[in-house]
C-alpha cells in the first residue's frame, strides 16, 4: 500500500505543476501578471534501521530508510520586468523596474503592478477594476485638474536638419557656413481688372484654366443660375483648388494668391472656351506672374521663407 501512495504523491505533485503552468498560460495577456513557478521536495522517510557509529572493532552503519513520495513545497513568483505595451489610453500606466502603485479603499492601503486607471466623478485617479483611489508618494489621493486651459506659448527653438557628406576627407569645422543665406519672399498675386457682378446667361457654365507653381492646369468654372455671378462666387471656385487662395478686394475684384512664396511660386491663367471664357469677362491677365525673393532680415517671419506653406497665425 505504501508504494501505491508514494506513486500517487508523484501524480498529485505533477497535477499541481500542470495547474501552475495552466494558470500562467491563462494570464498571458493579463496586465501586471507575474508568472509562477513550482518547487518540489521529497516527503518524509520511513526508517527501518537507525544509523550507528563505529565501535568494538566494527564500522558504523548507515540508516535504512524508504522515501514516502514527493510534495509541492512552494509556488514562487517571478518579479522580473515584463514587456511594456502601449494601449492608446492616457491613464494606462506601467512601472519600469521595481515598485508598486499604492491604492486605498479608505481603510486599507494595497499595492499593485496593474496601472489600468481612470477618473471618478471628483476627478480622482482610481483603479478601474476596484474603484480604489491611487495614492501619491505622500499617501494622498491623486486629483487631476481637467478644467484649466494651458496658456499658449510662442515658438522658442528652431531645428534645422541636413545630410552629412558621404565621404569625410578631414576634420570638419565646428561652425558650418553656407555660401548663400536665407531668403524671404512674397507670393505670386494676380487680380482681375473688372469688378463683379459678371453677366453670364442663366444655365451656362463659364470657365478658365489655372496653373499654380508649374503644376498641371486645373479648371475653374462657375454656373450662372440668375444671369449673373458675383466676384465671391468666382473667388470660392478658385479657393477650392490646392496651393492657392482667392478673395474679393476692396474694389470688388477677384484677387488670387499662391500659398507658397518666392520665385518658385507662380500663377498663369489660360483663357477658357470661346464665348464662355471666364478669364476674359473677369479681365484676368494670362501672363505668367511669379513671386519675389530677397535676403532675410531680423524681422523676417517664418511664413516668408520660400517653399514654406503659409500658415495662419
Amino acid at each position: 500500500m505504501a508504494s501505491l501512495f508514494t506513486a500517487l504523491s508523484g501524480l498529485k505533485a505533477h497535477q499541481d505543476w500542470i495547474d501552475v503552468i495552466g494558470n500562467n498560460l491563462a494570464n498571458a495577456n493579463t496586465s501586471g501578471f507575474k508568472t509562477s513557478h513550482a518547487s518540489f521536495s521529497s516527503s518524509f522517510h520511513s526508517t527501518l534501521r537507525h544509523a550507528s557509529g563505529p565501535g568494538g572493532g566494527m564500522g558504523g552503519r548507515n540508516p535504512v530508510q524508504i522515501g514516502m513520495g514527493v510534495s509541492l513545497s512552494d509556488i514562487g513568483r517571478d518579479f522580473g520586468q515584463g514587456s511594456l505595451t502601449g494601449t492608446g489610453r492616457v491613464f494606462d500606466l506601467a512601472l519600469q523596474g521595481r515598485g508598486f502603485f499604492a491604492l486605498s479603499n479608505g481603510a486599507q492601503t494595497m499595492y499593485t503592478r496593474v496601472g489600468t486607471f481612470g477618473l471618478d466623478g471628483q476627478n480622482n485617479l482610481v483603479d478601474q477594476r476596484t474603484g480604489y483611489r491611487v495614492l501619491d508618494g505622500s499617501g494622498s489621493a491623486i486629483t487631476l485638474d481637467t478644467d484649466s486651459v494651458f496658456a499658449p506659448q510662442a515658438t522658442s527653438n528652431l531645428e534645422l536638419v541636413g545630410n552629412l557628406p558621404k565621404e569625410v576627407t578631414g576634420p570638419l569645422q565646428e561652425v558650418l557656413t553656407g555660401a548663400q543665406g536665407f531668403k524671404q519672399g512674397t507670393s505670386a498675386v494676380v487680380a482681375s481688372t473688372n469688378a463683379g457682378p459678371y453677366s453670364i446667361p442663366a444655365g451656362e457654365t463659364w470657365s478658365f484654366e489655372l496653373s499654380i507653381s508649374g503644376a498641371a492646369p486645373r479648371t475653374v468654372s462657375v454656373t450662372s443660375a440668375t444671369g449673373t455671378v458675383t466676384a465671391a462666387d468666382v473667388a470660392a471656385a478658385v479657393d477650392a483648388l490646392d496651393g492657392v487662395g482667392a478673395s474679393v478686394n476692396g474694389a470688388g475684384q477677384v484677387e488670387i494668391t499662391t500659398d507658397r512664396v518666392g520665385e518658385a511660386a507662380s500663377i498663369r491663367a489660360t483663357a477658357g472656351p470661346t464665348n464662355r471664357d471666364l478669364a476674359g469677362i473677369l479681365g484676368l491677365p494670362t501672363t505668367l506672374v511669379r513671386g519675389t525673393e530677397t535676403s532675410t532680415t531680423a524681422t523676417t517671419d517664418l511664413n516668408d521663407l520660400p517653399s514654406v506653406v503659409v500658415c495662419a497665425a
